[in-house]
């Protein structure tokens, strides 16, 4: 008998995403317990939720959160669930970003129907599975991926600075990071001075930039993608 999981998914079109959890549950048969529009939401419906999806398919071209950032979050704070990217665009840089962050498999939008029960079984089998419709392989992955010299200060970070650091990578105000957190408007710009007084980097975009050059978070470089309107 096929086990039963328990997805989630993060896209935002609403259409696409509608007939996403309508072809799980009806044709390769597991069920979908959040269907979120975009990363933000996703993480909030994610922390009321009583059970934990096993694996999320994710879109990675979003506003507010693309999915690479989304994909390093989860990694980082829920390790028991994996992640599928998924993108119309075949860009191998984009594929080896996503797999970086997290991800343990990639899907194209316009084959999904025929490839994403492939890598359903591949991911929960603990193996890494590539959409073969884009023109990326594991052995381009080896040869991206490179040892990042971490600043020693990272050290001195809390965890709760860590994941203000991550989500200060993405397009949240301060306002939304404080709901993400559980903590209040004001804790939030407590974490943005500590990490002030820590680094002596006081602005959002250089805290970010720091985050990002030492491996804290990791976002898609929009400078080599089409504007993000779809």
């Amino acid at each position: 008998m096929v086990e039963v999981l328990l997805i989630a998914l993060v896209d935002d079109h609403k259409l696409f995403r509608e007939r996403l959890c309508s072809f799980i549950k009806k044709q390769i048969g597991h069920n979908v317990i959040i269907a979120s529009e975009n990363g933000y939401q996703f993480i909030l419906d994610l922390n009321k939720s009583k059970i934990l999806p096993q694996i999320v398919i994710v879109d990675i071209r979003m506003t507010v959160m693309d999915g690479i950032a989304i994909t390093h979050y989860l990694c980082t704070h829920y390790p028991t669930i994996s992640v599928i990217g998924m993108s119309a665009i075949d860009d191998v840089m984009l594929v080896l970003d996503m797999l970086d962050a997290g991800a343990r498999a990639f899907i194209n939008k316009d084959t999904l129907h025929e490839y994403m029960n492939n890598a359903i079984e591949a991911v929960i089998n603990g193996q890494i599975y590539i959409d073969p419709s884009f023109s990326v392989n594991l052995l381009q992955r080896q040869e991206y991926k490179c040892n990042t010299i971490v600043d020693p200060i990272v050290d001195m970070l809390s965890k709760r600075e860590i994941t203000f650091l991550q989500l200060c990578a993405t397009d949240l105000s301060y306002e939304l990071i404080a709901k993400v957190m559980h903590v209040s408007y004001k804790t939030v710009y407590n974490y943005h001075d500590s990490i002030k007084e820590k680094t002596g980097i006081s602005s959002r975009i250089n805290q970010t930039l720091f985050a990002i050059r030492n491996g804290i978070a990791k976002t898609m470089r929009r400078t080599r993608y089409l504007p993000m309107n779809k």
